[in-house]
């Protein structure tokens, strides 16, 4: 059997005897199904493990799990924490992406994950081939298409960024999908593949998490190859959600590579337009990475009115081309402040909180986390 991620030759390394093929039906009356042997397939090359397609041609038509039966909105599985889950990728994702314009979800069922994405992307778009999935979607409002992620939808190109959670474990085209994906995104354009984490179900033996449905099971490894074999580059890869869940962070690459003194340019060009208009601009940090943020302010270095860190050793003294000296943080200053340039850049957030609720401040915040940008103080305040 051929490797559906490498296309390397995989081997039997276990069988699972006498399962029940279909786990989605639940019966009127007592009912004994036809029961399967299961061969679980390894891949020695890339560690992607698989088993045969065992369901109809039509399998996923009218799909529809037992958490939803009689759910007009399709939520029933998803928890509070799950969701919650759920929002931080998505938001992680974001953070990511090179615009925020159109997102697709390939196997969106309901549509619940696309309110979520639909916080951090203009526009969703939802393929869904289960025919129940895709009505209670579109009565719901969402934007869907009922049928199966494939060059045969002719979508348009150019979106921000697209999105699969649970989904490629069930299909066998996963290299197809990939490939489709790749060619509908804008350059730099990113995605967000989720799947059952397969590694630790094989090291840890949880027969009960192989079955029919699932014919892939990743791991961090093969999840990379299926990345690399169809043109992306690997933002991240991780254990989730207890370890139950493999997240994987992809990027289509820029045509050229950017330089580094190119991006210190650009970058200080940026800076220099979002700090604009602003008189009395100070910096919370002063960290190695300040070190790098300071140089591109340029001559308006020198008009920093305060430089706060909460490390006491650097009281006192200075950073390299500017004129005041390193405090605490003071509410008095910080208020007296238009705009505060964060560069501990890894600290970002507890900033801002400690910026809104320790000292009340309403002005406006740089930050260099990921894309740098300027978040304006009635955004912070969720006005």
């Amino acid at each position: 059997m051929k490797c559906r991620v490498c296309g390397n030759e995989a081997r039997i390394v276990d069988v699972l005897k006498h399962k029940e093929k279909n786990v989605t039906t639940l019966y009127q009356a007592p009912f004994c199904a036809k029961k399967a042997d299961i061969e679980l397939f390894r891949c020695d090359k890339c560690t992607h493990m698989q088993i045969e397609w065992m369901n109809s041609d039509d399998y996923y038509d009218g799909y529809s799990l037992i958490s939803d039966i009689n759910e007009e909105n399709g939520t029933g599985m998803y928890t509070e924490s799950l969701l919650s889950y759920y929002r931080q990728k998505f938001s992680q994702l974001s953070q990511y992406a090179v615009s925020h314009d159109r997102i697709f979800d390939i196997g969106c069922g309901a549509g619940v994950l696309m309110d979520i994405e639909g916080e951090f992307f203009n526009e969703t778009l939802g393929i869904e081939p289960s025919k129940v999935q895709f009505e209670i979607a579109k009565k719901q409002g969402k934007n869907v298409i009922n049928g199966y992620f494939s060059e045969e939808l002719h979508l348009d190109v150019g979106f921000s960024a697209f999105a699969t959670t649970a989904v490629f474990e069930h299909i066998e085209t996963i290299r197809e999908s990939m490939s489709y994906a790749f060619s509908l995104l804008e350059t730099g354009g990113v995605g967000l593949v989720e799947v059952p984490n397969g590694q630790k179900m094989y090291f840890e033996k949880s027969y009960y998490d192989v079955f029919p449905d699932h014919v892939n099971y990743f791991t961090p490894m093969s999840l990379c190859t299926l990345a690399n074999e169809t043109g992306f580059e690997v933002i991240g890869t991780s254990e989730e959600f207890n370890r139950n869940h493999l997240s994987l962070f992809v990027r289509k690459p820029f045509d050229a590579p950017v330089s580094m003194e190119k991006a210190v340019l650009h970058d200080g060009k940026s800076l220099l337009e979002l700090v604009q208009g602003y008189r009395n601009i100070s910096v919370w940090g002063v960290g190695a990475k300040a070190r790098s943020f300071i140089q591109l302010l340029g001559k308006r270095s020198h008009e920093l009115i305060h430089i706060w860190d909460v490390n006491a050793l650097t009281w006192g003294k200075y950073l390299d081309s500017t004129d005041v000296p390193i405090g605490a943080p003071d509410k008095k200053e910080i208020n007296e402040s238009d705009l505060v340039l964060i560069f501990a850049a890894a600290y970002t957030e507890e900033i801002m909180r400690m910026l809104a609720v320790t000292y009340g401040y309403q002005g406006d915040v740089v930050r260099f986390d990921g894309n740098m940008r300027l978040v304006k103080g009635e955004h912070r305040r969720g006005k």
